[in-house]
């Protein structure tokens, strides 16, 4: 049975997808994505934000602030799979998005994979798969969650 992770991180909207939470690999670990939670963290406004998950292959990974992994299970070894917030510079190796939603701010959108549909992390170092949220004029604060397994 694989170990469970979760992170979370907030940022504020942009006009250009920033990514609010990015997870990066290390060599010889292959996570997989199978739930996201993103809604907004701020005041809510009757906008629509478009929600962007695109994975990277390690490349250009960017610079993000370390978060703190959650072990869903106390008894999982520390993760290898890295979460990163508040990117000082964008990761530029993402692709196509995987998963692209619009989400009115008043609501809260949660997304789980059906089995075996979960997307997948490289075992490359330093590939990330990231949440970037945007709107053409807002600024609030957004949030997201994402569930992984190792």
């Amino acid at each position: 049975m694989a170990d469970k992770y979760a992170a979370s991180d907030t940022t504020a909207l942009d006009s250009t997808p920033d990514t609010c939470l990015g997870l990066q690999s290390s060599t010889g670990t292959r996570g997989r994505l199978y739930d996201i939670i993103v809604g907004c963290a701020g005041t809510p406004a009757d906008i629509a934000v478009d929600w962007k998950v695109k994975q990277g292959d390690g490349t250009g990974a960017g610079t993000g602030t370390a978060l703190t992994e959650v072990k869903l299970d106390p008894a999982s070894p520390v993760p290898q799979i890295a979460a990163l917030g508040n990117y000082s510079a964008e990761p530029t190796n993402y692709g196509e998005p995987l998963l692209e939603f619009g989400l009115n701010l008043r609501a809260t959108f949660r997304w789980v994979a059906a089995p075996g549909g979960e997307i997948v992390i490289p075992a490359t170092a330093n590939a990330v798969l990231g949440a970037l949220p945007a709107h053409a004029s807002s600024t609030t604060e957004v949030g997201c969650t994402m569930h992984w397994e190792e």
